[in-house]
């Protein structure tokens, strides 16, 4: 009686870089971290070159809640009666690829000023925000010219 043997199959050798197929252009494959407290894993996702964001100190508990920040800036209006600014409007580039708002998923500006909820701006409303913020600013410029040289006991026009 002839008994037939069957060879075990070897393994594939364990690696522990993700396996990449090709990802989009800009894009790059991270590590995330989601779970609830207790079951947390490591993952790998595509995240966009712009964002600065660490997805693994940053975990989510689901990965529809992971969101992409580019850095942060901001500008401050500080006032003459304290050593505290009054205001502050920050901005950076974001997207978030679960939202079921497809404008949402696309990289956008968020604008806000610490107080209430974010502007969420296309490129091209961006730019124009920015031509008027350069627009006030240039006022503000004038203002200030007028009120040193009032303080000088002169007069300026507007």
């Amino acid at each position: 009686m002839t008994v037939a043997h069957e060879v075990p199959a070897i393994p594939a050798p364990v690696s522990s870089e993700p396996l990449v197929a090709s990802l989009a252009s800009g894009m790059r494959l991270v590590p995330a971290r989601v779970g609830r407290p207790g079951h947390v894993q490591t993952i790998h996702i595509e995240c966009p070159t712009w964002c600065t964001q660490n997805h693994v100190e940053d975990w989510q508990y689901d990965i529809e809640d992971i969101e992409h920040a580019g850095a942060s800036f901001s500008v401050q209006v500080p006032t003459m009666a304290g050593d505290e600014a009054l205001y502050e409007w920050y901005g950076r580039v974001s997207s978030d690829p679960w939202s079921s708002d497809l404008r949402m998923r696309e990289a956008h500006v968020l604008v806000g000023d610490c107080s209430r909820e974010d502007a969420r701006l296309t490129p091209d409303m961006t730019d124009e925000l920015a031509d008027k913020v350069i627009a006030y600013g240039l006022q503000l410029r004038a203002a200030a010219r007028v009120a040193r040289q009032a303080s000088q006991g002169g007069t300026a026009a507007v």
